[in-house]
């Protein structure tokens, strides 16, 4: 099958790109203007799978351009006279209180509730955080920053307060 045109729309950096492919064309560009990028529209349009995603949350949301709420790739096949498209959508998470936001807010609000880094923020999320009671999330951060909490602690905490 010829490709003779590949249109994306928010995403990854491009807001909206409708390219004519020939039989042989040449992407050419400055540093992160987008070159490598199409080839991984392709590869995203071809198997739905985020060439990108550095983990299960990322598979989707990494693809969307920043300030979109989604986005797509559509391949028109050489003699088909229509679009063939694959539609992105963010992967949402429901927080109480808030709605539901894509996994990328949720981690930068878990960074800024909790004061965590990124990689604490994506552990969190992918072991269910926001689904979490109160008590749980605190039990998951102490858990990832190390804190561990023994009656005998709590006691000579207590101790000293008291005594």
């Amino acid at each position: 099958m010829r490709i003779d045109h590949l249109i994306l729309s928010d995403f990854r950096s491009h807001e909206h790109l409708k390219l004519e492919v020939g039989e042989v064309t040449l992407v050419t560009g400055p540093n992160g203007a987008g070159k490598s990028t199409l080839a991984g529209a392709l590869e995203f349009w071809v198997s739905g799978k985020n060439p990108y995603a550095q983990s299960r949350e990322d598979e989707r949301d990494s693809l969307i351009r920043h300030g979109a709420d989604s986005g797509y790739v559509s391949v028109i096949p050489e003699g088909w006279g229509g679009e063939v498209s694959r539609t992105i959508r963010p992967h949402k998470i429901g927080i109480a209180g808030s709605g539901s936001m894509g996994v990328r807010d949720a981690q930068a609000r878990l960074e800024t509730i909790a004061g965590c880094t990124g990689d604490m923020a994506r552990l969190s999320i992918r072991a269910g955080f926001f689904d979490m009671t109160e008590k749980g999330q605190t039990a998951l951060l102490y858990e990832l920053l190390g804190v561990r909490i023994t009656d005998d602690l709590v006691a000579a905490e207590l101790a000293e307060r008291v005594g």
